[in-house]
């Protein structure tokens, strides 16, 4: 069986010019570095090998490098300028000129390797790359290493509740109305998120929750992101897991053989066993701490241990935010938000694992990447039909800019770290902890 596990962990190619007048960058006027801004840098080590054999590079062999590294764009048939003429509410008038004066992504060498097979997508509550490790959660730790492995991975802080991350991670958008924000997409076509472009693909779908069906109102807002049917207490997931409030191993081992044999199938899972406060006098901590303690000995106090043991189950899970205790979970001072919001996506799939049919792709993307950037990149894998003008994140198998937003209007990129609120700008090196 193949399949994908898209879990966000939350606190909570190439680009090509057209010959033209820069044609002559192929031949006598080749310099390496103007030559890699203008054509990419695979053109460029391709011209320059060429030239340790040859000085001159003919207009058919030009023909077949352009041919060879021209990929369709990520478009949809939307005529946004006639949209615009038409529009006479001059907000939306102005939104649709925007879009249309966008550039769409292109698709890669990596477009639709996921195609076809099934999804496992989890929204981990209140977790941090920090619990992730070969002596204490080898499942995790193998998942992240092995599959597409994100070094400088940011979930960002949005405030307000588990909610605001939740709608991040299913819709990749900013919250900006709190806890409001997700039901707020009730009734709207949500177009582009995973689970209905899954649905109109003819995927079997359903998502699950295992603490009270209502809260937060997700039995309004869960089946309309693309989901057949969603479960949590109260409507049927007590039934199928043989308990009211089935920690995060017992959801997922128990709703497995509900869709197992209905494949391609795409499962969505809020799980909440990491979910604050960490007490002592608790099943998690009576099962796992002595094996944490073993790990960690006396490295962390003693609520960061809990945090770990609450953690586990979500480790169990895969297997078959408190503030106050994460400077000492880090080991490091939090100076910064990219400090605080440094963590950790895992997108794997066993054709990823060495010996597989994809074992020559990159498997490590070490530019910024955050929750904003899932979306592109999973429609991208998946090989959907999608317009990246109406995406706010990146494609990260792109060449394209890197950047991550606060919703502070404080950013990262490459190059450092500009603080809104102090007004300083880091440089990469001083930026992180």
């Amino acid at each position: 069986m193949n399949f994908i596990l898209s879990l966000c962990l939350f606190m909570a190619t190439i680009l090509f010019a057209s010959i033209g007048s820069n044609s002559g960058r192929y031949k006598s006027q080749f310099e390496f570095n103007t030559a890699t801004e203008t054509f990419g840098l695979l053109t460029s080590m391709h011209l320059n090998g060429h030239r340790d054999v040859s000085l001159v590079v003919d207009s058919q062999q030009i023909e077949e490098i352009k041919e060879e590294k021209e990929y369709d764009k990520n478009i949809c048939d939307i005529d946004f300028n006639e949209l615009a003429q038409n529009e006479t509410n001059d907000p939306y008038k102005q939104m649709n000129e925007y879009i249309a004066s966008l550039a769409p992504s292109s698709q890669n060498d990596y477009t639709g390797i996921f195609k076809g097979k099934n999804l496992i997508m989890i929204c981990a509550e209140a977790f941090s790359d920090a619990v992730i490790s070969k002596e204490l959660t080898a499942s995790l730790y193998c998942l992240f290493r092995k599959g597409f492995y994100f070094s400088d991975y940011y979930q960002l802080t949005w405030g307000g509740s588990t909610s605001t991350g939740e709608f991040s991670f299913l819709f990749r958008l900013v919250p900006t109305n709190g806890i409001q924000t997700i039901l707020d997409t009730a009734a709207n076509n949500n177009y582009f998120t995973v689970g209905n472009q899954m649905q109109r693909l003819g995927y079997y779908t359903k998502a699950y929750h295992n603490r009270n069906y209502d809260f937060y109102d997700r039995n309004l807002t869960h089946e309309n992101l693309g989901y057949n049917k969603y479960l949590g207490t109260g409507n049927g997931l007590e039934t199928i897991a043989g308990i009211e409030y089935p920690n995060d191993e017992t959801m997922i081992s128990t709703t497995l053989d509900t869709y197992i044999d209905s494949q391609p199938f795409s499962i969505y899972y809020m799980t909440v066993s990491g979910h604050s406060g960490y007490y002592p006098n608790t099943a998690f901590v009576s099962e796992h701490l002595d094996k944490v303690l073993e790990v960690t000995g006396n490295k962390y106090q003693g609520v960061t241990n809990y945090y770990l043991c609450y953690q586990m189950e979500l480790e169990e899970g895969v297997y078959g935010n408190t503030v106050n205790y994460v400077e000492d979970l880090y080991g490091h001072t939090i100076m910064t938000q990219p400090d605080q919001d440094h963590n950790s996506l895992i997108i794997w799939s066993g054709c990823l694992e060495k010996g597989k049919q994809y074992e020559d792709l990159q498997c490590e993307i070490d530019t910024p990447v955050y929750s904003l950037d899932d979306l592109p990149t999973l429609s991208n894998l998946f090989g959907f039909k999608y317009d990246s003008r109406l995406l706010v994140g990146r494609d990260v198998f792109l060449n394209q800019t890197p950047f991550v937003v606060w919703n502070n209007y404080s950013w990262l990129s490459e190059k450092g770290y500009y603080s809104n609120s102090t007004g300083e700008f880091l440089p990469m090196k001083e930026s992180s902890g």
